[in-house]
């Protein structure tokens, strides 16, 4: 089934960002193939230096790098260095930044090709100007959307530490139904499977070992963050907490028993990833435990 653009277009989180895509959207409705694709590489471009500008403000020293760069070229008028900067962000959103996977970074990188051709038809070659087709336009609308003007502006490890500050904040919801919407909209909806996965790790490591920096004596937002991730992306979620609870097998320490019983009570389906050894261990320490639970 196809995407519906218009809807799409409402995923836009700036608001630029989303005016430079309808312009594209104009133009491939109208049949002015080329021009559409030209507007989607300026909605693209514009996108990642707007979430290095937000980076910047709130301090990000790469950031803050890279716009120092762009501000110095557009000070000094240096179109040079201006398509430099142009040429360097589809690898720093790739390698600095995390805003794109290897292969969204592929399809960005066929999008910068074809924006090429469409900007500069004569360096083609070729008697017959380059046109994309309604399909491939509308291909690159969809994937500038969904690879990157519809997420936040961190997947990395930027993006994890402001979802623990989050969790360990004081105006956290205390309400699991209010916390899977709270998480949802603000990072699940749109977040990355790498994201998702470190940062099920990370809470899960706070929760066993109670030694995080940030979500020490703040156990049960973690616990209520863990049960919003595994409603919002269930099959991730079991995937990491398999290979999560395999390690946990072998690495829990008889201190932290009563943290894996509680992070166990809280999600039943981890009790069958564990060995048989720590099943053994935990009946051993909580026997009430388990007849409370039936494990």
């Amino acid at each position: 089934m196809l995407t519906d653009l218009d809807e799409l277009v409402l995923t836009v989180r700036d608001p630029d960002s989303r005016t430079y895509i309808r312009e594209a959207m104009i133009a491939y409705r109208g049949g002015a193939n080329r021009a559409a694709v030209v507007s989607v590489w300026v909605a693209v471009i514009y996108d990642i230096i707007s979430k290095l500008r937000l980076l910047d403000s709130q301090g990000d020293k790469a950031a803050q790098s890279l716009i120092q760069d762009l501000d110095r070229a557009i000070a000094n008028n240096d179109i040079k260095a201006m398509a430099n900067f142009e040429d360097r962000l589809l690898g720093e959103a790739l390698n600095t930044f995390e805003f794109l996977s290897r292969v969204e970074y592929q399809d960005f990188d066929r999008m910068r090709l074809d924006r090429h051709r469409c900007a500069h038809p004569a360096f083609g070659g070729e008697m017959l100007l380059y046109n994309p087709s309604p399909e491939a336009v509308r291909a690159h609308i969809v994937h500038a959307i969904t690879h990157l003007l519809s997420r936040p502006p961190v997947q990395g490890k930027a993006a994890i530490d402001k979802i623990v500050a989050d969790i360990a904040g004081p105006y956290f919801p205390t309400d699991q139904e209010e916390v899977n919407s709270y998480l949802s909209s603000r990072y699940l909806d749109h977040a990355k499977p790498s994201l998702v996965a470190n940062l099920v790790a990370v809470l899960v490591k706070a929760l066993l070992r109670r030694d995080h920096p940030t979500l020490t004596g703040h156990e049960g937002s973690a616990l209520m963050a863990l049960t919003a991730i595994s409603s919002r992306h269930p099959e991730m979620f079991k995937t990491k907490m398999q290979d999560l609870m395999r390690k946990a097998s072998h690495d829990v320490e008889d201190k932290n028993v009563s943290y894996l019983l509680e992070l166990v009570g809280t999600q039943p389906g981890l009790w069958a990833m564990l060995d048989e050894s720590v099943h053994m261990k935990c009946r051993s320490y909580a026997p009430l435990f388990s007849e409370i639970s039936g494990i």
